[in-house]
């Protein structure tokens, strides 16, 4: 089962990721998509990492949830660098709620049982999973397909 959740983090790091995160890494401007997944998706990564920590958690995926929260902070951290000040500021402040999110999240594992906290990290990754279709709305919006995900790609350019 662990090998399976492994697999599972794993493929969906990487859906997320290509081709945006290169776009962004590499490219000269940040302001053609929306960072709001890569925000719950950093938030949601914390939590699990939170949770496997706590619960006695399998080694390879706290490495994984590790690495995964620093790639997500190097991506937030560009964005800042290079966005406008309302964005930057929008960007900030959910940043900020995350990170008390995050923190808050602690408290409510401790105080309370596994079971509820692993809803709450399930309800956040749910959320997380929704953010292709905000993709999707971009897509329509900007007639270009550099904010989708690789796997969508292909389905969408036919």
């Amino acid at each position: 089962m662990d090998l399976l959740l492994a697999l599972g983090c794993l493929t969906g790091f990487l859906a997320l990721l290509a081709p945006t995160f290169p776009f962004f890494l590499f490219g000269s401007t940040f302001h053609s998509a929306s960072p709001y997944a890569y925000v719950f998706t950093f938030v949601s990564s914390g939590l699990w990492l939170i949770y496997n920590s706590l619960d006695g958690g399998v080694p390879y995926l706290l490495s994984f949830g590790g690495v995964l929260l620093g790639i997500f902070y190097v991506f937030l951290f560009l964005y800042l660098s290079d966005a406008h000040d309302r964005r930057r500021t929008y960007l900030l402040f959910y940043v900020l709620g995350g990170t008390l999110f995050f923190f808050a999240s602690v408290f409510v594992y401790i105080f309370t049982s596994e079971s509820i906290y692993g809803h709450l990290c399930s309800a956040v990754s749910i959320v997380t999973a929704l953010f292709p279709f905000w993709n999707m709305w971009t897509v329509i919006q900007t007639r270009s397909m550099a904010t989708m995900p690789a796997p969508i790609i292909p389905a969408l350019s036919h």
